[in-house]
């Protein structure tokens, strides 16, 4: 990409900006896939992947303030 480093981190930073949007697009999309992917592994038994899915419940349920 021919992008100045700047220029797109102030762009992703500017609320409303159509890059920060694209940008948190796909980290949303990212962070969805991992997790999915984290739930199927913890499914099959994997420890790190149950420990993973158990983290993303703490924390969901701390910035809910259940």
């Amino acid at each position: 990409m021919d992008i100045d480093e700047t220029v797109f981190r102030d762009d992703v930073n500017t609320h409303g900006h159509p890059a920060r949007r694209a940008f948190m697009l796909g980290y949303a999309e990212t962070a969805l896939r991992l997790r999915k992917q984290n739930l199927n592994l913890a499914d099959a038994g994997s420890p790190a992947a149950d420990e993973a899915c158990r983290d993303y419940l703490r924390r969901m349920t701390r910035e809910i303030d259940i």
